[in-house]
């Protein structure tokens, strides 16, 4: 809930909108655009608001302050695409009724880029705790983590680089 002053332009867009979740969390919402604006019989006015990016955790006050360590994503069939998979052995024997699975998360690779801008490809697992159960899986999820040397780097910044990996993904 709060009041724009230039609000009441239309096609509003205010580059970051702060707030607070359901669950109390800090949100940033940033390159907004109003999409919807009502008006109710006792005077208040609603807008809706689209965003292209969301930052959980903290309240950004201006585009300068958008600087973060790195940028992570996950990457759908990313681990078809990388080849590399922790399952060591999957075996089933109906005499003994035993099914051994045995898995270990492969190494993290990490790639100088330039002289200041780096790439890891890392693994990372979903499995379940507990004996009590009647089905188990493991997931392995496989993301990429781009970084500069030189520290906190603009958002704008890592996004392109995100950017240029996603398109060179793409023709791979």
């Amino acid at each position: 809930m709060g009041i724009f002053e230039e609000g009441r332009k239309l096609g509003h867009r205010p580059e970051l909108i702060n707030g607070i979740s359901e669950d109390g969390k800090r949100i940033t919402l940033y390159q907004c655009s109003r999409f919807e604006r009502t008006f109710s019989s006792n005077t208040y006015e609603t807008s809706r608001y689209d965003a292209l990016y969301m930052f959980i955790g903290k309240h950004f006050n201006c585009v300068e302050d958008l600087k973060f360590e790195s940028i992570s994503c996950v990457l759908a069939n990313f681990d078809l695409w990388v080849g590399a998979y922790g399952f060591k052995k999957i075996d089933a024997n109906d005499e003994t009724r035993k099914i051994d699975i045995e898995y270990e998360r492969p190494q993290d690779l990490e790639f100088k880029v330039t002289g200041t801008i780096n790439l890891a490809i890392r693994f990372n697992v979903e499995y379940p705790l507990g004996k009590r159960r009647s089905k188990a899986m493991i997931t392995q999820t496989t993301g990429a983590k781009i970084w500069s040397n030189a520290g906190t780097t603009k958002f704008e910044d890592l996004f392109e680089w995100f950017q240029s990996f996603q398109r060179l993904m793409t023709l791979a």
